[in-house]
């Protein structure tokens, strides 16, 4: 379980910090709350399906809550929770994304300690920490991108990304 656990949570987690077009001109375009997802990553008897909501604020810093769902045939599908933060900067298209801290939060099995999925981020973190995602195509409400150099060819999905509405206080 716990090799399979790793694997799984470290093809969501190299999708994870995804973000999209050419013509964006400048980081500012990025700024505020966007919903990304459920993007959908096929391997060898498992399927990982993962959602974010990420927040890229000013000076560089982002913040993401990720949801992923790990299926494997006969097995009751887990739902994972994640918690991270780091620095970003956008290049010639590129997002670039540091990842300085990835918080596991919950599992629903409970055999998925949250130690063992502490310990399962930690470890992603250690093997690979910078992302970098090339924008396919953005608008003030949109964007697309696909990561460039990913982990593991899974992880080479297209990840699209809708800007949050703030609630309005009559909701």
């Amino acid at each position: 379980m716990n090799s399979t656990f790793s694997l799984l949570l470290l093809l969501a987690t190299t999708s994870a910090c995804a973000s999209a077009t050419p013509a964006l001109s400048k980081p500012s375009d990025l700024l505020g709350t966007w919903r990304c997802g459920p993007v959908v990553m096929q391997g060898s008897g498992f399927t990982v399906t993962y959602s974010e909501q990420i927040t890229w604020e000013g000076g560089g810093t982002y913040v993401s809550y990720g949801a992923t769902v790990m299926a494997t045939p006969n097995k009751v599908p887990v739902t994972l929770t994640d918690r991270s933060n780091g620095t970003w900067k956008l290049e010639d298209g590129i997002i670039e994304t540091h990842v300085l801290r990835s918080q596991f939060l919950s599992a629903s099995d409970p055999a998925v300690t949250r130690e063992a999925g502490q310990k399962a981020h930690d470890d992603q973190i250690k093997k690979k920490s910078v992302y970098q995602n090339r924008i396919l195509e953005h608008t003030a409400d949109r964007y697309r991108t696909f990561p460039v150099n990913a982990m593991y060819k899974e992880a080479e999905v297209e990840l699209s990304c809708d800007r949050s509405k703030p609630i309005s206080a009559a909701q």
